[in-house]
């Protein structure tokens, strides 16, 4: 049994949230394809009022990971669910749109290799096919202030 993810929750209050980009500061984010799906992520005002202006819009479920760093960069946001998807880049843009995970124990058989899923804005899981990474970011989770760090483990 290898370990293929781990669990986290992220500091939650105003002045500790961590944003997407910092969970992320670890990978190298330009070698991927990304596939952003479920997201739920609101842009903070100047005046400090959530709006309802959304990150990542209507576009194209895929992005290169330019992209990606383009639409978080400079920006306050509040972000209530996301998942995040790493493909290599030869994979086929159709092959990413249509990517589905039904569960994650289904992960280690795909072509996507990094997963970063939030829920509520509380709940992490991270996936990673290569367990050195892996290990990186449970350190690096752990180092950013998350807390009930735990790995997943294949059955």
């Amino acid at each position: 049994m290898g370990h293929i993810g781990v669990r986290f929750r992220a500091p939650g209050d105003e002045n500790t949230m961590v944003s997407i980009l910092q969970l992320l500061e670890f990978v190298d984010i330009e070698t991927y394809m990304w596939q952003v799906t479920n997201h739920e992520i609101y842009i903070i005002k100047d005046d400090g009022f959530v709006g309802t202006d959304g990150l990542f819009g209507d576009r194209s479920s895929v992005y290169s990971g330019k992209e990606i760093e383009l639409e978080l960069t400079g920006k306050k946001y509040y972000a209530i669910s996301i998942s995040l998807r790493g493909f290599p880049k030869h994979v086929d843009k159709n092959e990413i749109e249509n990517f589905y995970l039904k569960d994650i124990f289904d992960f280690p058989q795909m072509s996507c290799e990094l997963i970063l899923n939030l829920v509520d804005n509380d709940y992490l899981f991270f996936l990673c096919k290569d367990e050195t990474l892996l290990d990186v970011a449970r350190n690096h989770f752990k180092n950013i202030g998350c807390y009930d760090i735990t790995y997943i483990t294949s059955t």
